[in-house]
């Protein structure tokens, strides 16, 4: 039989210490292979006396009986042998149950040096470190300050705090792998002396690497917690809204200072109140309705605009957003508000709508055309005007752009214009274009456009002030036509012209040449009235100035002058051209004194004249209208009344004869030829002959000379009836 001596080391964990009585037990273990051996040894001895006992037993004779008491000191050693293998088989078994626990456990168990080494580890704490074996490690580990721990000092720290302590536990390290890598360990060390006293350490070593992990995440979301929290805090505190807290009955339960100062109330008095109480009257219903929606769950959230009265009375707009907090269980626990001061914003908006209503009634309202335009051209909106100015409704308009509109002469320069703003060369222009309007007339008008940009600079749309300057162009082209028309009344007009201010200085003039000046050297820009006329003539011209100014009314005298030994006659019409200025225009009027001499002379001989003839002259438009008539002595005249003014000859004559004379009339006008006629007229029951003569005077007018010959046509009568008697008694002679 063989006997192997117990090594049994300490079973430990990293939740079990080893205590006095697990050192009396391993004594005991010590004690009971002792005694195997000193047992197995008297086994020896018994056995050899076994054998030396048959072989005596042989050699003593027949009936012999041995002696009684070496046969009860056998049987003691027998008792005692058999209790020792007893007890041996006990301690092997027990060897074997610890040797599985050694070996199997989830642990890792060591014994140390405290110089580093190890002297014994088992298999666990061998695969925890990446060693195929036990007998690796012990082999390749051979100091545990450099290879077992990561961080330097780690196992002068150990040293210390296990010679301090004699026992450490839960001595927690960053320790090796082989291959390098690291991993977290629990130690659970004490100090044991061996029976000469040298002093080693066993104990057992557990993988905490996951527990670690969790340590670390559940450290790293306790820190963010606590950073989220005082972030939470400090937001609460310093954010730029107001932040309010509710119970479920709506009373505040926690404020922030930005929400105190929306509304004017200090925290503790907040506190006292609910939100209710500080909502608007008319917007509770709607608070209701949100409360309605998260305690239903329809929402998470409820976003609304409200106001609050605040402690001065002062009434605050606010953007709310309201959540629901909910206990872990999901009940709702309270809700939290982001109130947003929006009273600002809304004081711009109704600002803004305020001022859209203006421009709306402006827009509408103003007599003066205006659009809005796309960047491509199109219509966005039109004003009542510009749709009277274009005869477009503002349909038609809204479905058209400014190219539809616009004279096709006029497109090109205004495409450039409206290109170079596109390009931001240009905020605004003006132009002056023509429209075309729908009933196909030509409208002219003064655009002026103006960009209206973004925040960024991008242009939105277009603004156009569109005036009908129609009237206006008339009035230009009249006005141009008719400073032509001065001009070149000023160029031909033989007239010398004088503008001067009231001081009479002679601002500047014009001469057309026909008109002597008197005193040429003195007559200059600048000059005074008194330095170039005689003072007699200076003052009465002063006096006709004052009274042009004063007056506004045209004044014209007359007036001789000595220019170089020849008396000339003159005219001066003077009129204001505005406060302090007048112009002068002379004519020589020497040839026109002479010839209306002469015309007076003629004139007195014409009418002498025609005061002779007898016949009546009448001069008639085209239509029979008497624009003149003059009487002659021997012709008898149907004369109304109240004279031939404003009469035609339809009011005249009789019915036939007007039509027939009209028709002579419209003949001599076509014709420039003499019309001549004769006819009978019955005038106060007398019958009477007349002759008519009709000659074109201009291509509306005519002459009609009316002579009576009811006298040569009685004459002629009586010379045919005496040629038809002479006739008569020629024949009868004859015969």
């Amino acid at each position: 039989m063989t006997f192997r001596f117990l090594s049994i080391a300490p079973m430990i964990n990293s939740s079990y210490l080893p205590t006095f009585s697990d050192l009396v037990s391993v004594i005991g273990f010590a004690l009971a292979a002792l005694l195997t051996v000193i047992a197995a040894l008297l086994l020896l001895v018994w056995r050899s006396f076994q054998t030396r006992k048959l072989a005596i037993r042989k050699a003593i004779p027949a009936g012999l009986a041995p002696s009684p008491f070496p046969a009860a000191l056998t049987r003691y050693i027998i008792q005692q042998v058999q209790q020792f293998l007893d007890v041996e088989t006990v301690l092997i078994q027990a060897e074997a149950d610890y040797r599985g626990i050694y070996e199997n456990a989830i642990e890792g168990i060591f014994r140390s040096t405290p110089n580093g080494r190890y002297l014994s580890v088992n298999p666990t704490l061998a695969k925890m470190h990446g060693y195929q074996s036990s007998d690796e490690m012990m082999a390749m580990v051979t100091d545990c300050e450099t290879q077992i721990y990561v961080a330097p000092g780690r196992r002068a720290e150990f040293l210390h705090l296990i010679n301090q302590q004699q026992v450490l536990t839960e001595f927690v390290s960053e320790v090796y792998r082989k291959d390098g890598s690291t991993f977290w360990i629990s130690e659970n060390v004490q100090i044991v002396r061996d029976a000469a006293g040298t002093v080693y350490y066993q104990g057992t070593s557990l993988d905490i690497s996951e527990a670690k992990r969790d340590e670390l995440v559940r450290t790293l979301a306790e820190e963010s917690l606590r950073q989220s929290e005082e972030r939470f805090r400090a937001i609460f505190e310093q954010a730029a809204v107001g932040i309010a807290e509710t119970d479920l009955s709506g009373n505040y339960i926690r404020v922030n200072q930005r929400f105190c100062e929306l509304v004017g109330y200090s925290q503790a008095e907040l506190l006292t109140l609910s939100f209710r109480e500080l909502t608007h009257p008319d917007d509770l219903v709607l608070d209701e309705d949100c409360e309605e929606k998260l305690f239903s769950k329809q929402a998470a959230s409820v976003f609304m605009e409200k106001r609050f009265v605040a402690k001065d009375g002062q009434v605050r707009w606010a953007n709310v957003s309201v959540s629901l907090v909910k206990n872990l269980d999901g009940s709702p626990a309270c809700t939290v508000a982001i109130v947003e001061d929006i009273d600002s914003r809304k004081q711009a908006e109704e600002a803004l709508r305020q001022s859209e209503e203006r421009f709306r009634s402006v827009f509408d309202q103003i007599e003066i055309g205006m659009n809005l335009t796309h960047r491509s051209g199109r219509y966005l909106q039109v004003n009542p005007a510009f749709c009277n100015l274009v005869g477009y409704s503002e349909a038609e308009l809204l479905a058209m752009s400014y190219q539809d509109l616009t004279y096709p002469e006029d497109r090109e320069i205004e495409l450039l214009l409206a290109a170079q703003m596109q390009a931001g060369e240009l905020q605004t222009y003006s132009l002056e274009k023509r429209y075309v309007r729908k009933d196909g007339q030509l409208c002219w008008v003064n655009v002026h456009i103006s960009n209206v940009l973004d925040s960024q600079g991008n242009t939105l749309f277009a603004t156009a002030m569109v005036e009908d300057i129609g009237d206006r162009k008339l009035t230009e082209e009249s006005l141009r036509q008719s400073e032509a028309i001065n001009s070149a009344i000023v160029k031909a007009i033989p007239d010398l012209m004088i503008w001067m201010d009231d001081q009479g200085n002679y601002l500047n003039f014009f001469s057309g040449g026909n008109v002597k000046i008197y005193n040429p050297q003195a007559f200059v820009k600048g000059a005074k009235i008194y330095e170039v006329l005689p003072f007699e003539h200076a003052d009465l011209r002063m006096a006709y100035a004052r009274r042009a100014l004063d007056t506004r009314e045209l004044q014209v005298y007359e007036y001789q002058l000595e220019i170089e030994g020849e008396i000339r006659d003159e005219e001066a019409r003077i009129a204001a051209v505005n406060d302090q200025e007048v112009i002068f225009i002379i004519r020589d009027i020497t040839e026109r004194k002479i010839t209306e001499a002469a015309l007076r002379k003629s004139e007195a001989r014409n009418r002498a004249m025609i005061s002779a003839v007898p016949d009546v002259l009448v001069c008639m438009d085209e239509t029979g209208r008497y624009l003149d008539v003059m009487e002659g002595q021997n012709v008898e005249l149907m004369k109304p009344a109240d004279g031939f003014a404003n009469k035609t000859m339809f009011d005249i004559l009789p019915q036939h004869l007007a039509q027939q004379r009209l028709g002579f009339v419209q003949q001599a006008l076509k014709t420039g030829q003499v019309q001549v006629y004769e006819h009978q007229i019955e005038v106060n029951g007398d019958l009477y002959d007349e002759e008519v003569r009709i000659a074109m005077i201009s291509e509306n007018e005519v002459l009609v000379i009316v002579r009576d010959i009811s006298e040569a046509k009685r004459a002629a009568a009586l010379l045919r009836q005496q040629a038809n008697r002479e006739q008569s008694l020629n024949h009868l002679t004859q015969a």
